[in-house]
């Protein structure tokens, strides 16, 4: 069994965790609610509030679902393979000994631990995207990923808050990996052990 806990928030569905039990899932208190599977999106939950969340977590965005009962499905499937993600609110820096002082800028060294599993993107996507400037850019700042994807792909009108959103929810919480922040700000992606960066799954129709 899986048991998501969601709630609304600025008219967007926010997917506090994805849990093997309904216990563990009211675990999160009563802001939340429990669903259990399609059927348990409650009129609160609008159709574009489920399309957008769809989006957020799918490689490829759906302007419109035929009918409720199709967009509540797609997406519980997506939510579903969430459930050894970390919940999207837990996002916290790990201890570290010995700190070495921060730059002028007050960085603070960050580190979030990947999933035991991290699914390969779809070539094409945003996510596949900034995966790629990964490879070639880092350790390297948000700023740069930005520049990058302007000079190299389609996504032209990328922006630091894009690519933050990108790296914390799509990579780290959907497909399972992790990331570190050292005092100058520069990030890495990390992965289990020495699996490395799985190679992209291609665009449907090839």
């Amino acid at each position: 069994m899986t048991a998501a806990a969601i709630k609304i928030e600025n008219s967007k569905i926010v997917v506090q965790g994805v849990f093997k039990t309904k216990s563990e899932a009211q675990g999160q208190g009563n802001a939340y609610d429990i669903v259990e599977g399609p059927e348990d999106f409650g009129p609160g939950y609008t159709s574009v509030a489920i399309t957008e969340l769809h989006n957020r977590l799918a490689d490829k965005p759906v302007k419109k679902f035929k009918n409720r009962k199709a967009v509540t499905e797609r997406v519980w499937t997506l939510i579903a393979r969430m459930e050894n993600a970390e919940p999207e609110t837990e996002e916290k820096p790990a201890p570290v000994a010995k700190k070495p002082a921060a730059t002028k800028a007050g960085a603070k060294a960050y580190r979030r631990e990947p999933c035991d599993t991290v699914y390969p993107c779809r070539e094409g996507t945003k996510q596949a995207a900034v995966v790629d400037a990964f490879v070639e850019l880092e350790p390297t700042t948000i700023e740069d990923i930005v520049e990058w994807l302007i000079a190299n792909t389609v996504f032209t009108n990328a922006s630091k808050a894009q690519v933050s959103a990108t790296i914390s929810y799509d990579l780290c919480t959907v497909k399972g990996y992790g990331y570190k922040k050292d005092e100058q700000g520069r990030y890495s992606l990390l992965t289990p052990g020495d699996s490395g960066i799985p190679a992209h799954t291609p665009k449907k129709g090839k």
